[in-house]
């Protein structure tokens, strides 16, 4: 397995409990383990909700939540937090 790849599995086992990914998610999750590597613990909340926008309007491009961050309302904000400690926890 890649190292992209490996580090999506641990980001999605984090944010589980454990499984692995489907072969529809993984895209996001890899997308997740770039801002891994890219920012790590730096990571946000926003930078994953833009991670999963980009992913979101491959196949649900009118989706509800596929708005900037901001738009958001706080409690959709919030269900970022739990991808954003996997990402973190996976980036030590």
């Amino acid at each position: 397995m890649d190292y992209i790849t490996e580090r999506a599995h641990a980001i999605f086992t984090l944010a589980h409990g454990g499984g692995v990914p489907s072969n529809e998610d993984i895209a996001l999750y890899r997308t997740y383990a770039v801002l891994s590597f890219a920012k790590g613990k730096e990571t946000t909340a926003r930078d994953v909700h833009d991670a999963w926008t980009s992913w979101i309007i491959g196949t649900y491009p009118y989706h509800r939540s596929a708005k900037p961050f901001d738009q958001l309302s706080e409690d959709i904000q919030k269900m970022d937090d739990l991808y954003v400690s996997a990402i973190h926890r996976a980036s030590t």
